[in-house]
């Protein structure tokens, strides 16, 4: 049976049931859907540039990002020598000092006792109230400055052998000049033996050295 009347009275107007409504249509236009591409691929892009530099970062020596070392420098330090006069030639019997003492073991051929020193006489004799084997030498200075001169001799046995030392020498000797000093070897004075026992002489050495 149904509620609605079969026939409507004068005056009455019918209702009708609600028409449905649909949902408005979401229009998006074509230039939203090109922009919406174009930052999907920008982002696309930068998350794989992003992703490449990671694996670069990670794959570097860290060696490679140390810094150069600065570059060694040297510096040679220079020093003026002034050099020194060189000395004469040296021997095993002539030497030479920086002052120009000259010393010569034993005789040699045209040096300073050959030269300077000349023996006047030897032999037993007195010295002072002593028995002594006296030399007595002459000695010139044929150099060009004034010098001091020692000469010593050893005084031999029969057999050559040491007995002890006879000493002749000048002071401040003036270029030209000459002196006359006797050495002597007495008793008791350190030898080996007495002066009567002494035969003969022998140079043990020569100096000769330059004075102001």
């Amino acid at each position: 049976m149904s509620d609605q009347p079969d026939s409507l009275e004068a005056g009455e107007t019918a209702s009708l049931p609600p028409m449905p409504v649909a949902p408005p249509a979401v229009m998006v236009p074509r230039a939203w859907k090109r922009a919406a591409i174009a930052a999907t691929a920008v982002a696309f892009v930068s998350l794989t540039a992003a992703s490449a530099a990671l694996v670069y970062a990670l794959n570097v020596s860290p060696a490679s990002t140390e810094a150069a070392p600065a570059p060694t420098v040297t510096v040679t330090a220079t020093e003026t020598v002034t050099a020194a006069p060189l000395p004469a030639p040296q021997s095993s019997n002539r030497t030479v000092r920086p002052d120009g003492e000259v010393r010569e073991n034993g005789a040699i051929p045209g040096g300073v006792a050959e030269r300077d020193v000349k023996i006047l006489n030897q032999g037993l004799g007195e010295f002072g109230s002593q028995s002594a084997y006296k030399i007595t030498c002459q000695i010139t200075n044929n150099g060009t400055d004034d010098a001091d001169y020692f000469v010593v001799y050893d005084v031999l046995d029969k057999d050559g052998d040491y007995l002890g030392t006879a000493i002749c020498a000048a002071d401040r000797l003036g270029s030209g000049k000459s002196k006359t000093d006797t050495g002597a070897f007495m008793k008791g004075s350190g030898g080996n033996g007495t002066p009567e026992e002494a035969k003969a002489i022998k140079l043990q050495y020569v100096t000769r050295k330059p004075t102001a």
